[in-house]
């Protein structure tokens, strides 16, 4: 992904966000993130560090939140949820 333009559509979700939050006044926001984020050249993946830079410099009371892992990816451990209440990664 070295495509420049395509890192413009990125941007420009950040700062459609920022303008709706703005204007609904929204005063705390859980932003749910990428694990990698942080890292550039990474395609999508540094695209969502993009945006979650954006609205954690213009808006108060922003948390970041990386997973570490997709939500689809707890499905295998729905058994030890249930028996240990309990998650192993």
């Amino acid at each position: 992904m070295t495509e420049p333009k395509w890192r413009a559509w990125p941007e420009c979700i950040g700062a459609t966000f920022i303008t709706a939050a703005k204007q609904s006044k929204v005063s705390r926001i859980v932003f749910l993130s990428n694990t990698g984020a942080q890292h550039e050249g990474l395609g999508p993946i540094s695209g969502t560090g993009a945006v979650e830079r954006a609205p954690n410099a213009a808006l108060p009371n922003v948390v970041v939140v990386r997973a570490g892992s997709c939500t689809e990816n707890t499905f295998g451990s729905l058994p030890t949820i249930a028996s240990q209440g309990a998650m192993y990664v």
